[in-house]
């Protein structure tokens, strides 16, 4: 509005204007307000005043699903890390490996100085031999405890057979006593024949007293041969259960030197070295830790902590994607393959971890 005033004035300002001393004729001031009233219709059209007339861009309206995207950070680790140590104490003779190093299952990694476990070896295997030998002392003194023991017998059996002689001698001598005394009461036969058989007799039972301790002497022989077989049984025994702890003594001794030599548990890539080459080990208390071997690179897992109000929005199978640093122009999948149950500390964020397969970490 402002505008077509301001061109009414201006037309009017001219219309108005002496062009000379008289002043304009009528018909000339006619049709100067004419000419300007033209003008000023054609200025305050519509189309004079609209601005440009803007562009629009069209599109089909398509059916689609709406995403839900949760987002949070993480580490993205191999799936198995291994951390290799030694089990025994001892000085790192020389490292085999380093950082980035492709080991397969079983290869010597490290060494540890093998002097110590090898003196070892040699004195349980003497140690073994020594009881090996006593083994066969122990047997030879068995074997001579039979012999002494089947003598033993032997003379029993004499002497219980002496025994038994010496009692029906006896026993004869006694009838003929009996017998003899009767006779002399009767007058039958002389006194002095009777007191022959008398000292016969006595005679006879002196010998079988002596045979009776003969038998128990032998007796007791027997019961000695028997008590030292058994003794020397039992020692064999004892050495042999010496012979069986110091071959296991020897087979310990054998696996720590083996040990000796550290070996890759898994194929795969040494993530990181943590000791060098003469570096003392001291195992007593803990497993120092020497390598760090990650099994498979193309198989990598991610580690993310999720907030408590997000958790029910993930699923066991679900496909996430990520992004890591290094590739900042490449988006990578897996899918949810754990989710912790509890959270972890006073984030309450609990833990989901996702993986899969990566050749481009390899």
């Amino acid at each position: 509005m402002m505008r077509s005033v301001l061109f009414v004035t201006v037309i009017l300002g001219a219309a108005v204007t002496p062009g000379s001393s008289m002043g304009p004729s009528p018909s000339a001031t006619s049709g100067q307000v004419l000419s300007a009233f033209n003008n000023l219709s054609a200025l305050l059209k519509p189309s004079s005043i609209r601005p440009d007339t803007p562009a629009y861009r069209s599109q089909a309206v398509e059916r689609g699903d709406i995403i839900t995207t949760v987002q949070a950070a993480g580490t993205l680790n191999a799936l198995v890390m291994v951390e290799v140590g030694s089990q025994l104490s001892g000085r790192v003779k020389q490292l085999y490996v380093d950082f980035n190093s492709k080991v397969t299952k079983g290869q010597v990694i490290a060494r540890v100085e093998p002097e110590i476990y090898e003196a070892r070896v040699a004195q349980t295997l003497a140690e073994r031999e020594m009881a090996q030998t006593q083994v066969s002392v122990q047997r030879a003194q068995i074997e001579r405890a039979r012999a002494e023991l089947e003598t033993a017998e032997a003379r029993y059996d004499s002497a219980a057979a002496q025994t038994a002689r010496a009692e029906i001698a006896l026993d004869g001598a006694a009838q003929e006593v009996n017998r003899k005394r009767s006779l002399a009461k009767q007058k039958i036969i002389a006194v002095g024949e009777w007191e022959r058989d008398n000292t016969a007799h006595n005679s006879a039972k002196a010998q079988a007293t002596a045979a009776q301790a003969e038998e128990l002497s032998q007796s007791a022989a027997v019961r000695a041969a028997k008590a030292t077989l058994n003794m020397a049984e039992a020692e064999l025994a004892n050495t042999l259960a010496q012979v069986k702890q110091k071959e296991a003594v020897l087979q310990q001794a054998q696996i720590d030197l083996d040990r000796t030599y550290v070996r890759a548990p898994v194929t795969g890539t040494v993530v990181n070295r943590a000791v060098s080459g003469g570096q003392t080990l001291a195992a007593s208390l803990q497993t120092p830790i020497l390598f760090t071997i990650a099994q498979d690179l193309t198989e990598m897992q991610v580690e993310a902590s999720v907030v408590e109000a997000d958790i029910s929005r993930f699923a066991l199978g679900q496909p996430v994607t990520f992004t890591a640093d290094a590739y900042p122009d490449r988006i990578f999948t897996g899918t949810v393959k754990q989710i912790r149950k509890a959270p972890h500390g006073r984030s309450k964020c609990r833990h989901i971890h996702s993986g899969g397969r990566y050749e481009k970490f390899r």
